[in-house]
This record gives C-alpha cells, sequence and structure tokens, in this order.
C-alpha cells in the first residue's frame, strides 16, 4: 500500500483495521478504541513497524516497546503489513 517514505496517517490505520476485521471476520473495536485514545503513539508504532523487514523484528519491537498490545499481536502484526 504504501512505501516507506509516506507518512502513515490515522485514516491509513483505521482503513488497514477494517481490512484485517473483514479477513478475519472478527471486530477489533478494543483495539480501535485503545488506539485511538493515544493517536501519537499509534502513528510511532506503525512508522516503526513500518521501517522494519521482517515480522520477527515487527513483533520483537511489540514486545518490547509496545507490551500493551500484545494482546492484539496478530492483529497489530497484520495492520503493520498493510500499512508497510
Amino acid at each position: 500500500m504504501n512505501n516507506n517514505h509516506t507518512q502513515i496517517t490515522l485514516e491509513m490505520v483505521d482503513c488497514a483495521i477494517a481490512k484485517v476485521e473483514t479477513a478475519n471476520h472478527v471486530s477489533l473495536e478494543s483495539l480501535k478504541a485503545l488506539l485511538s485514545t493515544q493517536p501519537e503513539q499509534t502513528l510511532e508504532m506503525f512508522g516503526a513497524m513500518n521501517a522494519l523487514e521482517s515480522l520477527d523484528d515487527k513483533y520483537k519491537q511489540l514486545m518490547t516497546k509496545y507490551p500493551q498490545m500484545l494482546e492484539n499481536a496478530q492483529h497489530v502484526l497484520e495492520t503493520s503489513v498493510l500499512l508497510s
């Protein structure tokens, strides 16, 4: 969808999460609510993950820098892939 030089926006994150919801047939309202209460951290997190190449590296960063997201790790990783 984007290259590493594109600035990620909250609208882009919302769109990617909607695609993850559709693909997995789930509602991610709790994840969306959490992300919407921390918009700056959300953009920072997905921007940092976008700079990483592998899913392993993205997951490691999620574990170390954003442990509050581990409950939703699969969906956060899927969203980050769509944003990269």
